[in-house]
């Protein structure tokens, strides 16, 4: 399904792309501005291939999500925010995808307000230069998923990361945020700048920074690994710290 206009639905989804045929292969949809009275956008396959969803301009849900996907577990669905591309809902929830693995890039001037719950399966979420600054909570679902802030610079008040395995902040990544994060390692990169300023990282395995990282609150059990220029801990530390840089 390809778009090149405003597409609305006034009382259920504005765009629905589905395939039930459990023999059919790929759902691919293309899409510029969307309006749903209940989904922006809701692609759907049951088939054996992928499913590939781009948006390069607005999408509004309204009682549920901007964006839902079901493929199903073991399958795959990708999900590209291209420039122009700004997905929300009034529901308050931007994102969906159900128990399939599913990849999200948010590209250069694409943005997204609200939540993203990504459910089961393996799920990866990159912010490449997209602006998360309105995001309330970026869910990673279970299952192995990894969230990477990449060439991005922007503040998220009261933004909570929540059920990831890896987050990730790149080189050229400057990331603050007054929320809560859960993941099993956090790691700072050469060349990436992390702030908590309130709330308390959760890290079951490994916190690593090796450029600059600031936490207000370190869990107990976390092993933080301190290779950076500066590491500033602001409030509690409940697990070891093992400094190689700049505390």
């Amino acid at each position: 399904v390809t778009t090149t206009g405003q597409v609305t639905g006034t009382n259920y989804d504005g765009l629905t792309a589905i395939s039930y045929d459990a023999t059919g292969t790929d759902v691919t949809v293309s899409a510029v501005n969307v309006t749903g009275g209940r989904r922006g956008i809701y692609a759907r396959n049951n088939g054996s291939g992928t499913q590939l969803v781009t948006v390069n301009g607005t999408v509004t849900g309204g009682t549920d999500e901007g964006i839902g996907t079901i493929t199903g577990a073991g399958k795959s669905t990708t999900i590209t925010l291209n420039f122009g591309a700004d997905v929300s809902s009034a529901s308050g929830t931007a994102l969906t995808n159900d128990d399939g693995n599913s990849t999200t890039l948010v590209n250069l001037g694409a943005s997204v307000t609200g939540t993203v719950s990504l459910g089961g399966g393996n799920d990866d979420l990159t912010f490449d230069g997209g602006n998360f600054s309105n995001v309330t909570t970026l869910d990673g679902g279970a299952d192995t998923d990894t969230l990477t802030f990449r060439n991005v610079n922007a503040t998220a008040a009261s933004a909570n990361l929540v059920n990831w395995e890896n987050v990730l902040v790149d080189a050229g990544a400057t990331v603050a945020l007054d929320g809560n994060v859960t993941t099993t390692d956090l790691t700072v990169a050469g060349g990436g700048n992390f702030t908590q300023t309130s709330g308390l990282v959760t890290a079951s395995g490994t916190l690593t920074n090796n450029a600059t990282a600031t936490v207000s609150n370190l869990s107990a059990g976390a092993v933080l690994n301190d290779f950076g220029a500066q590491l500033s801990l602001q409030g509690a530390v409940g697990g070891a710290v093992n400094n190689y840089g700049n505390l």
